[in-house]
């Protein structure tokens, strides 16, 4: 039975790269982003160039319902490797001029989306005996002017 790798955020930046870098190791992909378009044309270029079963779902990690229903539909599936990597950066003014709504969406995506990401591999990973990469920044670990919440955030990731 043919493995995967399990990638979140994976229609652009890191996600993208990374599941560029599997697909030319001829790793089966299992690609999750919000932006549908642009992981079936990811997933079509890679398929073809690397003859690889490549599988893409529109998802919001911040959807919890949604999530686990995805992962549901995997079990028969082996999946060895997930990388966490969903995440977001909105803004970047001082705290008192920022958007709450900015707030409120990094912190869903980076700490409760990663949280149900972790939540939903385990069991997947325990029967494979695979591994979990759960992918930060640099942001995590040094604050930067106007970054407030998305370090605050990517701390978290790293602790």
């Amino acid at each position: 039975m043919p493995s995967y790798t399990l990638i979140t955020g994976a229609s652009s930046g890191i996600g993208e790269a990374t599941a560029r870098l599997f697909a030319e190791h001829g790793r089966n992909l299992i690609l999750i982003a919000r932006r549908k378009d642009r992981l079936d044309a990811l997933a079509t270029e890679l398929s073809k160039k690397h003859k690889i079963d490549v599988i893409t779902e529109e998802l919001d990690v911040t959807n919890q319902k949604s999530l686990h229903t995805f992962f549901a539909s995997l079990k028969g599936k082996t999946i060895d490797v997930v990388i966490n990597n969903a995440g977001l950066a909105l803004g970047t003014e001082p705290l008192q001029d920022a958007k709450p709504e900015d707030a409120d969406t990094m912190i869903a995506v980076n700490i409760a989306g990663f949280i149900h990401v972790i939540e939903e591999s385990i069991p997947l990973l325990l029967k494979s005996r695979g591994h979990l990469v759960n992918l930060g920044s640099i942001a995590g670990l040094e604050a930067y002017r106007g970054g407030t919440v998305y370090c605050g955030t990517k701390h978290f990731v790293h602790g």
